[in-house]
C-alpha cells in the first residue's frame, strides 16, 4: 500500500490529476468542483450536466447531455481520467420503486462501468446517503437501491469508494435546495452538532479535500461516513 502511494504521488507530481464530476448543479457536486478548481494538484475537471451550470474556469470543461444514459455516445472523450465524483442522485419522495432503481443503481453502474472501462486505474467515488442498507434486505426500496449501488462500487474489483453522507454543511459559493431556508440554521448548529453525532456531519470542502487525498493516496477503508471523511480531508 505504502508502495502505490508513493508510486501515485510521483505520478501527480509529474502530471496533474483529470477528474470528472457529475451533479455539479448540487450540493456535493459543487461543492467538489470548487475544491478541484483552486486544488494545485487538479490539472483538469470535465463536468457532464444536463444543462449548463455556466461555469467558466481554465481547468474546467463541460459536457451536455440531455440523457444520462446514453453516455457511450461520449465516451471517446472519457478517455484519459484519473477519478470520478459521481454525484448524481433523486429523492426517493413520490418517486416510483423502478424509476428509483434505474436513476441510483443503473445509472452509477452505467458510469462506472464505462470509466472504468476507458481508464483501468480511474478512482470512482459514489456519494451515497445514510440508512443506505448494504443488506439489500430492508423492506425499503430507496435504502435497497442505495445499498446495492454501495456493494457495487466497492466489491468491483477496481478503485472504486463510497462516501456515505447525513448532515452537510455547505462552505463558499454552496448552496443547497434541499435544505432551503434552513440552510443557515445547519451552519449556525454545525458545531454542536458535530461534537453531538461526529459521524453524521461534514463539509462540502472537506468532502472535497477528502475525495482528492484519496485519488492521490489511495485508502485501505472502502466506505466512509463523516467521521473518516474529516479526518481524511485534515491529512
Amino acid at each position: 500500500m505504502l508502495y502505490l502511494s508513493l508510486l501515485r504521488l510521483m505520478v501527480f507530481k509529474q502530471k496533474g490529476m483529470k477528474v470528472v464530476i457529475t451533479g455539479s448543479s448540487g450540493l456535493m457536486g459543487k461543492g467538489a468542483l470548487l475544491q478541484c478548481v483552486k486544488d494545485s494538484r487538479v490539472e483538469e475537471v470535465l463536468i457532464i450536466n444536463r444543462k449548463s451550470i455556466g461555469f467558466n474556469h481554465p481547468k474546467v470543461k463541460e459536457i451536455l447531455l440531455t440523457d444520462m444514459f446514453e453516455l457511450d455516445s461520449i465516451k471517446e472523450e472519457l478517455k484519459g481520467y484519473d477519478a470520478c465524483f459521481f454525484s448524481i442522485g433523486i429523492t426517493a419522495f413520490r418517486a416510483k420503486e423502478e424509476y428509483y432503481h434505474k436513476m441510483t443503481f443503473g445509472l452509477t453502474k452505467l458510469f462506472a462501468d464505462v470509466l472504468w472501462q476507458q481508464n483501468p486505474d480511474l478512482t470512482f467515488l459514489y456519494i451515497s446517503a445514510e440508512g443506505s442498507d448494504p443488506t439489500e434486505s430492508s423492506g425499503s426500496f430507496w435504502k435497497d437501491a442505495r445499498g446495492k449501488t454501495e456493494n457495487y462500487i466497492i466489491h468491483s474489483g477496481k478503485k472504486g469508494y463510497v462516501f456515505r453522507l447525513a448532515v452537510i454543511k455547505p462552505i463558499g459559493e454552496v448552496s443547497s435546495r434541499t435544505y432551503g431556508a434552513a440552510e443557515p440554521v445547519v451552519k449556525v448548529l454545525y458545531p454542536v452538532l458535530r461534537c453531538l453525532a461526529p459521524n453524521k456531519v461534514t463539509t462540502t470542502e472537506n468532502i472535497g479535500k477528502s475525495f482528492l487525498n484519496i485519488v492521490e493516496k489511495g485508502n485501505d477503508i472502502k466506505l466512509l461516513q463523516s467521521r473518516a471523511i474529516n479526518a481524511l480531508a485534515a491529512q
